[in-house]
């Protein structure tokens, strides 16, 4: 105990404040609880005018927003960064803004990406394994917002200096080049994504390994489809949970509640966004806010609640954050959601943003392409429909049931019922193999519905098919559809 005697503690200070940094800075990624104890304590013990302040304020910080303490987290690097600049430690201030624009990113700032290159640019003159890491983290938001070919680019310039500087190869730099790699349908990302896993477990890294887990179940979500992606998405939040990552296990959360709403699993997805969304609220962090939100708004929607508020609070963060990629998954939510309700001029306006964003290349983009485009055809917009596809690869299994079923909405659109039948039992079957309960069931409407236009008896089938599904979510305005077309589909063959 220090408190008693102000000499002892002016005496002993010092050396408990140096062994408490050190400690923490040894449990980050490890023992997130542990960490941010520990760096209370250095920082109790440190006075602001101590030259060593700056680095424990940034230790703290970085514990901190693993905590999911993201303002608090945010304020003190930033502070950090700034006094470390101040006393010529370019070194540790590019550290501190490498870590900032990571936090920046989650709370949905739109200076995130200009942050990283401002540690890019200060780290460039001293080389060294912080520079390294500065680019690997601006490789990351290039790619996290669509950016593929710089994340590229720039996650290899990374590799390169690690590999001039005789440095290990930096495991962050190689899974943000395969994400993004996958990201344009490149396979061999995965290899590159799997390499980079086993060199940050092996090198303690929890917080980094635990957010590639995440990204690598998700650039895999386009080659297994969901029920696949939900198992793996739960050995990531596992991993971090373990490691008391808060931050990290809300990613992994948030992706599952997704992954719920296309198997259908809408009950689970509604009750696990409202028990994390006030967490998420709490701590400052609007990326996952935003992804929350999007997957409750298409429960509702489907459901046929009125879910406007949900929808545009998500797009005002991606809209705020600057983010392509981010407003293209909350508008998975808010296109149908604006339909539903009748706000037309608002869905026409929201749907030729994401038909003129530079993403269709993105192997993300097939997540979502289909309920855009089902948007499209309620609008009656054939220009949209065309617009909305254009640019989207075949190469992932994901992309393909995406274009077959986006073909068979183009036909439907052109009035050949016939050929739209036919792609749309294509498209459900191969939705089926996918997982995707959601899109299986729009695909034997759709087929259903084509085929009562023609007058053909095999559309009850395919219409109680999709109703059962659709019963089975909960979603009462699809099942009503359906009623309605068997009732007509049965009085035709009268």
């Amino acid at each position: 105990d220090l408190q008693g005697d102000a000499g002892l503690r002016a005496d002993v200070a010092p050396a408990a404040a140096r062994y408490a940094l050190l400690a923490g800075e040894r449990a980050l990624g490890l023992d997130t609880t542990k960490a941010l104890t520990l760096l209370d304590r250095a920082r109790a013990l440190t006075a602001e005018t101590d030259s060593t302040f700056a680095l424990v304020l940034l230790r703290w910080g970085d514990a901190a927003h693993q905590a999911g303490m993201m303002r608090e987290g945010a304020q003190a690097v930033e502070k950090a960064a700034s006094n470390l600049k101040a006393q010529g430690d370019l070194a540790r201030a590019g550290e501190a803004l490498t870590l900032l624009a990571s936090i920046q990113r989650r709370l949905g700032a739109p200076e995130a990406l200009s942050t990283a290159q401002r540690a890019v640019a200060l780290l460039r003159s001293t080389p060294g394994v912080e520079l390294v890491a500065a680019l690997a983290a601006l490789a990351g938001l290039h790619y996290a917002t669509g950016a593929d070919e710089a994340a590229i680019q720039t996650a290899e310039e990374a590799l390169g200096l690690a590999d001039h500087l005789s440095l290990p190869t930096p495991g962050r730099a190689l899974g943000f080049r395969g994400s993004a790699r996958c990201a344009m349908g490149d396979l061999g990302g995965l290899a590159d994504m799997e390499r980079a896993l086993e060199l940050l477990i092996a090198a303690g890294r929890g917080t980094d390994a635990g957010v590639l887990q995440s990204n690598l179940a998700l650039e895999r979500a386009q080659l297994e489809g969901p029920v696949a992606t939900l198992a793996n998405l739960e050995k990531a939040y596992a991993f971090a949970e373990a490691r008391g990552l808060t931050e990290t296990t809300w990613f992994a959360a948030a992706a599952s509640i997704n992954n719920l709403v296309m198997v259908g699993r809408f009950d689970e997805a509604i009750d696990q966004a409202d028990v994390l969304l006030p967490l998420l609220r709490a701590s400052g962090e609007r990326l996952q806010v935003c992804h929350v939100l999007k997957a409750q708004t298409a429960a509702l929607a489907e459901r046929g609640v009125d879910a406007s508020s949900k929808a545009d609070e998500a797009l005002q963060i991606a809209h705020d954050a600057h983010d392509p990629i981010l407003l293209m998954y909350a508008a998975w939510g808010a296109a149908r959601a604006r339909v539903g309700v009748g706000n037309l001029d608002a869905a026409h306006d929201l749907l030729d943003e994401i038909a003129a964003a530079p993403i269709h290349h993105d192997s993300r983009y097939a997540e979502v392409v289909p309920v855009l485009m089902r948007s499209a055809l309620a609008l009656e917009d054939l220009d949209f429909v065309d617009r909305l596809s254009e640019g989207v690869p075949d190469t992932l299994p994901g992309q393909q049931h995406a274009l077959i079923t986006v073909s068979a909405i183009q036909a439907e659109a052109a009035g050949d019922h016939a050929k739209a039948a036919r792609l749309y039992a294509d498209a459900a079957t191969g939705w089926e193999r996918f997982t995707n309960v959601l899109e299986q069931a729009h695909a034997l409407v759709g087929q259903g519905r084509c085929l009562a236009l023609m007058g053909d008896g095999r559309a009850d089938q395919s219409l109680r098919a999709g109703r059962a599904l659709f019963d089975r979510m909960g979603a009462t305005p699809r099942v009503d559809e359906c009623d309605r077309l068997i009732a007509g589909a049965s009085g035709a063959a009268l």
